[in-house]
């Protein structure tokens, strides 16, 4: 199965990021809400949804240019020594 993610588009004044994902392809009702994350200090700025891995956890492009693992489980960010330049 194969899980197709969305980080809302928010206007820059927003105080939150949500991550929704299609649990099943094609099926418009599938679409849950899995994260809300605040924006603030605590996390970095998300740029976009990279992908998923095999263990759960989301791809994340953040302060558009590196790359962080989020486990939706205990909601922690994990930055890589990865840089993301321009489009997939």
């Amino acid at each position: 199965m194969v899980n197709l993610p969305l980080l809302s588009a928010q206007p820059e004044a927003a105080e939150l990021h949500e991550l929704w994902v299609m649990k099943e392809y094609g099926v418009v009702d599938s679409w849950t809400k899995v994260l809300i994350l605040p924006r603030d200090d605590e996390y970095l700025s998300v740029s976009r949804v990279l992908g998923f891995r095999k263990n759960g956890e989301v791809l994340l492009e953040v302060d558009n240019e590196k790359m962080a693992s989020l486990d939706l489980n205990c909601q922690q960010m994990k930055l890589h020594e990865v840089e993301v330049g321009g489009d997939l």
